[in-house]
């Protein structure tokens, strides 16, 4: 049975995917009430006038979804050049990088946050046109740093294991479930 490597993973993937897509859930969902509470501020165009792009967000997003393939692609054939104390220490490395790219992403949040008066509606739409690289790296960040630690978890795991099939399994169905309650908390909010 696979069940003890399917679940473990899946709750890897549960949990990552729902730290990153609740941030890209967030930046839409301020995105698209920022263009609803502006609508009727545009000349002969609505809503639609008004309407703030999302490509700066998936463009964000896809980045670090790529970024992410590409660090488990690397795991996967550094797996078979390094010894195991080697594969340890890479993967201790690695870890200790991701508390810093974390802690270092919270701090400039904070830092960022502070000038920033709670306008939701009319503060996302002003600086959106000039923000779309913030919006982009914020996207890029959250979801690369969640992506390269889901590769780094479900990588280790699978090594363990031994068990490449279930583990890989329980990851894709954690991911998916997360898409699909970020899904509905976009929709929701």
């Amino acid at each position: 049975m696979l069940w003890p490597y399917i679940f473990p993973n899946l709750l890897i993937g549960l949990r990552e995917g729902l730290e990153a897509g609740l941030v890209v859930s967030l930046l839409l969902a301020a995105g698209r009430r920022a263009a609803a509470g502006t609508g009727g501020a545009a000349p002969g165009g609505g809503a639609q006038a008004r309407r703030m792009s999302t490509a700066p967000i998936w463009l964000g997003v896809l980045g670090a979804v790529m970024l992410s393939g590409s660090f488990a692609a690397v795991f996967t054939s550094s797996a078979r050049l390094l010894s195991g104390n080697a594969q340890e220490a890479v993967a201790g490395l690695l870890g200790v990088l991701a508390v810093g790219l974390l802690t270092a992403v919270l701090f400039w949040l904070r830092r960022a946050a502070k000038g920033q008066e709670p306008q939701p509606r009319g503060g996302v739409a002003r600086r959106a046109p000039a923000g779309a690289r913030a919006l982009t790296t914020v996207a890029f960040l959250a979801v690369s740093c969640q992506g390269v630690q889901t590769a780094l978890f479900v990588w280790t795991a699978t090594r363990a294991s031994g068990q490449t099939a279930g583990s890989l399994a329980g990851a894709g169905t954690g991911l998916a479930a997360a898409m699909v309650l970020c899904w509905l908390l976009y929709r929701r909010a």
